[in-house]
């Protein structure tokens, strides 16, 4: 059996009122329609889709052997449907327009755009067309985070006490100020070291860190680093005290958990010992949208 379909005889547009968007603030915007002589519509809509990507460990098998390889794999997050162009009366050359006015839940994830994090938002319009081969644009959205909430809408569980470490070498505590902050604000705190007999730090830092991950891909990356240099006057077993302030950047990546995809922050404290020797103590942070 064959189908066979004409080009449909229209033109279709897309025009949104903003360039970003917000989770529980409509999105709002027109569908134009223009169509030919003969056009006949059976229906339209407007689709908000939530995608995301990630990689999967997959073996496959040959007769040469087998071998596992990282494959892209995609899966539907979110999608919303709502009607175009209702009760209006398609004429022959005359424009149509079909208002845009909808609103994703607070609850839904927003768009994160990361080296391996990545959940996309985009808005696909269809027209049914009779006897003829549907009309379909598509734009991408940038769908924000709620002022001050975390992406995936849950609260993270407060720790309020300062993580604390020993080592052979030293003691470490890291303490900070607020567990949650928003992008634009500062993650402050306080590296203690507390050494032991002889096993004076030679250097210490405080950083940033985001990791990600997207299935059995992963990154973790350091976004700020604040550096300190022991003064040669300290004792050998004198406390130490480094305070800090890490600036949270503006960008697509709020902490969120959603299906393959996560995002987490965390203030992570480092020494350096004797012959280069590494110690480190960490802190979660969750990041909230901007306030």
């Amino acid at each position: 059996m064959v189908s066979r379909l004409r080009s449909p005889n229209a033109d279709l547009s897309i025009e949104l009122d903003e360039g970003q968007h917000q989770l529980g603030k409509p999105i709002t915007g027109r569908v134009t329609l223009l169509p030919g002589e003969g056009f006949e519509m059976r229906g339209a809509k407007a689709e908000f889709i939530c995608t995301e990507t990630y990689w999967l460990r997959v073996r496959r098998t040959s007769r040469f052997g087998s071998a596992e390889t990282n494959e892209p794999a995609a899966t539907l997050i979110r999608e919303y449907s709502h009607p175009l162009f209702v009760g209006s009366e398609i004429a022959n050359l005359m424009p149509q327009v079909g208002d845009i006015n909808f609103t994703i839940p607070l609850n839904a994830p927003p768009t994160v755009q990361g080296g391996v994090a990545n959940l996309a938002w985009r808005l696909i319009v269809t027209v049914d067309v009779a006897r003829g081969r549907d009309i379909s644009r598509e734009i991408d959205l940038i769908v924000m985070p709620a002022p001050g909430e975390r992406a995936d809408n849950t609260q993270p569980t407060e720790n309020a006490a300062p993580a604390l470490t020993q080592f052979a070498e030293c003691d470490m505590n890291l303490s900070l100020t607020a567990h949650r902050v928003c992008m634009g604000e500062t993650v402050d705190g306080v590296l203690r070291v507390y050494p032991k007999t002889g096993r004076t730090p030679q250097a210490a830092r405080v950083e940033l860190m985001r990791a990600e991950a997207a299935g059995t891909s992963n990154a973790d990356l350091s976004i700020g680093v604040v550096e300190f240099q022991i003064p040669e006057s300290t004792g050998a077993d004198e406390a130490m005290e480094f305070p800090f302030s890490l600036p949270v950047p503006e960008c697509l990546l709020t902490t969120i958990s959603v299906h393959e995809t996560s995002v987490s922050w965390r203030a992570r404290g480092t020494v350096t010992v004797g012959r280069g020797k590494e110690l480190d103590i960490s802190q979660r942070v969750t990041v909230r949208g901007s306030s």
